[in-house]
């Protein structure tokens, strides 16, 4: 059986059907939320109100740029700047671009936040 290493849930509505088998006591779940999660899942569980901030940061529900920013925070998975490298090459300079960069930079943030305050979110 394939299990997560981690799990990244785009919608709140489909927290309750992640699948126990898909995840190990060690699984990094992140969920966008604006409550606490209290999963009976096995992993560490993480909430971000990734649709609440897109709407104030990017003027969209589009959570994505959110949700990455919150991994790469609480994990160190990939170097934070190449991550915002790939954002600029994705959409340029304007205003969509900086307003990306704001969401990730926002997530990232939150995410180290939650990193410091408990050392076992990290990969």
């Amino acid at each position: 059986t394939r299990r997560a290493d981690a799990a990244v849930v785009m919608d709140d509505s489909l927290l309750s059907s992640v699948s126990m088998a898909f995840l190990a006591p060690h699984t990094l779940l992140i969920g966008d939320t604006d409550v606490p999660l209290t999963l009976a899942l096995p992993g560490r569980h993480y909430g971000v109100p990734a649709k609440r901030l897109a709407r104030e940061i990017l003027g969209s529900e589009h959570t994505n740029t959110l949700l990455l920013g919150m991994l790469i925070g609480l994990t160190g998975l990939l170097p934070a700047e190449a991550v915002a490298d790939g954002i600029r090459a994705e959409f340029g300079q304007g205003s969509k671009a900086a307003r990306n960069l704001d969401a990730f930079w926002h997530a990232h943030d939150l995410g180290l936040k939650v990193r410091d305050a408990d050392p076992s979110a990290a990969a």
